[in-house]
């Protein structure tokens, strides 16, 4: 799956991201080191936060590493090696993208719970914890925990 934004782009292909930077005078401005790509392995990724873009303003999907501190403001977010910015025109293929990524993320916190062996009440108490820890929200947990029970 592949999006092209207004400054880079980002392709997955279920199992890694590939983030494609390009640099503007913004870019050059605001942070130097920022360039060419970036490989996020999915189970690297804690996080995405996706904001749609509006007519009169860019959307941007932005992906949390592990290890990597996210940008604090707009003028850090600009400069981020894990944020592309994008168009109207292009947020479907965004939207899509966000859904893929999503979709493998929580098969990847369920495979990392489910191990052989282990009975449902065990990876039920390890979903509680993720929750209780803050890995994943009340959303991720009902249904992570509907598809442990319904196998």
């Amino acid at each position: 799956m592949f999006a092209k934004g207004v400054n880079g782009s980002i392709d997955f292909d279920g199992k890694t991201l590939e983030i494609s930077k390009k640099l503007g005078l913004t870019n050059v401005l605001v942070a130097s080191g920022i360039r060419g790509d970036k490989s996020i392995p999915i189970d690297q990724v804690v996080s995405l936060l996706f904001q749609p873009a509006k007519t009169m303003s860019q959307g941007f999907i932005q992906i949390g590493q592990v290890g990597v501190t996210p940008p604090r403001n707009g003028i850090e977010m600009l400069s981020d090696a894990n944020t592309v910015h994008f168009e109207k025109r292009h947020q479907e293929d965004f939207e899509n993208l966000r859904s893929a990524i999503q979709k493998a993320i929580d098969q990847n916190k369920t495979s990392q719970i489910s191990t052989a062996g282990s009975s449902i009440a065990d990876e039920l108490g390890k979903l509680k914890h993720l929750l209780d820890i803050g890995a994943i929200d009340e959303e991720e947990f009902a249904d992570l925990k509907r598809k442990l029970i319904n196998g």
